[in-house]
């Protein structure tokens, strides 16, 4: 996981929710035309998504940047889907 407020990173387990630790039929959602290397996992038992950044796919994947650069991902998830976003970037309020 990654703060944006200070930079801070630290490791979370894969395919566990990061809110209700849910490891049960996670969902991996991407848009066709878009970066292959960002991903949201979602969790349909708490209805929350995170944005994941594959840096193994794309090493200069930018946690604050792409964040901003993928809203229509967060468009899909919240608008179709009904999930929650969890990560809050604050550089977009």
């Amino acid at each position: 996981m990654h703060c944006v407020l200070c930079g801070s990173e630290w490791y979370v387990v894969p395919t566990k929710c990061s809110q209700c630790e849910n490891t049960k039929e996670i969902g991996y959602y991407g848009l066709k035309n878009s970066h292959k290397a960002i991903r949201a996992e979602a969790c349909p038992q708490c209805c929350c998504y995170l944005k994941i950044l594959f840096r193994e796919l794309d090493i200069d994947v930018d946690p604050v940047a792409d964040d901003i650069a993928t809203l229509d991902l967060d468009m899909l998830l919240t608008k179709e889907k009904g999930y929650i976003n969890t990560g809050i970037n604050f550089f977009m309020l």
